[in-house]
């Protein structure tokens, strides 16, 4: 009995330290597309603590729906691990803080200034000056289907919870699902951290994606995606759904059928890829991926990186001829790529 009573208190003990692990808000500074964001979580002896974060939703006016911007900085997203008295989620962005509660969403404002205070425990993110912003609506008519493309469903990504906050936008485009925030490359060379086209593409290629072109259908087995950066700062990654438009999903917030200005996308080479203090200027190439998410595989977060130094895509990996296509080609090049034979 007493060996029995002491497993008993053993496991007892194990499951408060476990229950109060689970009380936690993870704040994180959204941001990124790609990359994983800044984040921290908050426990009632942590500094911030739980009690500091609930007096900034004390007594709150309303507010209008804002517009806020799709791509960039985005604000602070406080998702709740088991608080009890505090909402599912929080997200304060321009003076507006957006609470989630059972499913409905309301908007306040911030008048005790929770965004100012988190930007002096995260530090205020200085993004770089934009430049060369592609504002062209996308007019195109859809590009070629292979006819395995997902419907665009928004709804079981953007849950407001684990999936939305832990899958991004290669989880997004690969149409899997892996609550790691996923980045290019397998784990055996490391995940990428040079922000370029490049290292980007062929850390896609380690993964089984195959670089194509624009104006061709990919396999009936296989659908296409694209890829784009911001140079030295993030990439980004969307996908073609089964209507012909294109969608993505920005870090760990909601995916969308719209660019940074609000339009459909019908191309995203012509799309505007740009907002919060973020451009991803460069269109790098459309990409071919397995239809199946069971036969996609895509790593999970490492710091590791190897510099791979590739200057141009392997010409067997092409569907070109007669010349290979080079990396982040200008968008005249698109119009010289010839019509491929189908592998």
């Amino acid at each position: 009995m007493p060996k029995l009573r002491l497993v008993l208190i053993s496991l007892g003990l194990a499951f408060a330290m476990l229950s109060c692990r689970a009380q936690s808000i993870i704040v994180t500074q959204l941001f990124h597309s790609g990359l994983p964001d800044n984040k921290i979580t908050v426990t009632n002896s942590s500094s911030p603590s739980i009690s500091t974060l609930k007096t900034y939703l004390q007594s709150l006016p309303s507010a209008s729906q804002p517009t806020w911007p799709i791509l960039g900085l985005r604000g602070y997203l406080l998702d709740n691990e088991s608080v009890a008295g505090f909402p599912e989620e929080v997200r304060v962005f321009q003076g507006v803080i957006r609470i989630y509660q059972s499913g409905v969403f309301s908007y306040h404002l911030d008048v005790h200034g929770l965004e100012s205070y988190l930007n002096s425990v995260f530090g205020s993110v200085d993004p770089p000056p934009i430049s060369d912003v592609v504002a062209k609506p996308a007019v195109d008519p859809p590009l070629p289907r292979s006819g395995s493309e997902p419907p665009y469903n928004p709804a079981i990504w953007n849950d407001h919870d684990g999936v939305e906050l832990n899958n991004n936008c290669y989880n997004y485009a690969t149409n899997k699902r892996t609550n790691t925030f996923a980045q290019p490359g397998k784990a055996s060379i490391g995940a990428v951290t040079d922000m370029a086209c490049t290292p980007v593409l062929q850390s896609a290629i380690e993964d089984g994606l195959i670089p194509w072109v624009e104006n061709v259908q990919c396999p009936s087995d296989k659908r296409k995606v694209a890829l784009v950066v911001a140079p030295g700062t993030d990439y980004h990654w969307y996908r073609q759904d089964s209507n012909g438009n294109w969608s993505h999903k920005p870090g760990g917030t909601d995916a969308t059928n719209l660019d940074g200005a609000g339009n459909p996308i019908t191309n995203p080479r012509l799309a505007n890829r740009a907002g919060g203090g973020i451009n991803y200027v460069n269109f790098c190439a459309y990409m071919c991926v397995r239809s199946d998410p069971g036969q996609v595989d895509i790593s999970f977060v490492t710091n590791d990186h190897r510099e791979l130094g590739l200057t141009q895509l392997p010409l067997e990996l092409l569907p070109l001829s007669p010349s290979p296509l080079t990396l982040n080609p200008s968008e005249a090049d698109f119009g010289k790529l010839s019509q491929p034979s189908l592998p």
